[in-house]
């Protein structure tokens, strides 16, 4: 699947974190609500997007993309199956983010159900990059991810490929 992405460059752009600063879209006397982008995985359609970062003395807030129909566990739960036809598409939407995502360097690190998410229409978006790790062709020996969904390397202490773990997951 071909992609049109634009590389952002931290160097460039204001950004806090991984996120860069888009524009600010209000002020308070404790905060300032500021439009971001993830640095890394831009505007993929299938990966939660980010909308804004308040930040304020205290605390910082992502503001992300709402995806009203729950994670894929709850949807399994709810209808016990998946007909082959929607699970097909579900998983090619996961398969671009996933390839996305490794060709940006990046290992999600926790794939599983909880951070798969659907939309109304069976429009599946990844999340929770919390645990992501870049990779750029070395070989990692962080342990991440819910041991549920862990790659057998990493409870062996073994380095391992990042977009190994992930399909494994």
């Amino acid at each position: 699947m071909s992609h049109d992405f634009t590389d952002i460059s931290v160097d460039q752009e204001p950004h806090s974190g991984h996120y860069k600063l888009l524009e600010t879209t209000g002020k308070g006397s404790f905060a300032k609500v500021v439009l971001g982008q993830h640095i890394l995985t831009g505007t993929e359609p299938n990966i939660i997007q980010l909308f804004h970062v308040i930040n304020t003395m205290d605390s910082l807030f992502l503001v992300m993309e709402l995806v009203p129909g729950g994670d894929m566990l709850d949807y399994l739960y709810d209808h016990s199956r998946m007909s082959e036809d929607k699970a097909r598409g579900v998983f090619r939407q996961l398969v671009s983010a996933v390839q996305y995502c490794h060709q940006k360097g990046i290992a999600h690190g926790d794939l599983n159900l909880h951070n798969v998410l659907l939309g109304t229409q069976m429009n599946a978006k990844l999340a929770d990059l919390g645990l992501r790790t870049s990779f750029n062709g070395h070989q990692l020996s962080t342990f991440c991810g819910n041991p549920v969904y862990t790659a057998p390397e990493l409870f062996l202490g073994q380095k391992y490929d990042g977009p190994s773990m992930d399909i494994w997951s």
